[in-house]
């Protein structure tokens, strides 16, 4: 890896160095999606997010002049609730 893979890699090891080995989720720096919206001078106000079909990760830190942080690491599959209706279908298919 070179040049930009190193950073994400780098980017990603910081959330996932948080989170607890038995729920890390499997960072892969391919295929994942970047987006950045805001200033690129420091003290302005900014926001990131990465993301591929398993995982996202959202940085903000556009409020109070850009002296109030907000970040993410979440997974698209449960993460953000469980279908209860969906599981229930296919536990009870006629």
């Amino acid at each position: 890896m070179t040049g930009a893979a190193d950073v994400a890699r780098a980017l990603l090891d910081a959330y996932a160095d948080r989170v607890p080995d038995d729920v890390r989720p499997d960072f892969d720096v391919r295929g994942f999606h970047f987006v950045w919206a805001g200033g690129v001078e420091p003290g302005e106000p900014h926001y990131y997010r990465l993301a591929d079909d398993r995982w996202v990760i959202e940085y903000d830190n556009t409020q109070r002049d850009v002296n109030h942080v907000h970040a993410v690491l979440r997974e698209w599959d449960g993460d953000f609730g469980d279908d209860v209706l969906s599981r229930h279908v296919r536990n009870h298919e006629r």
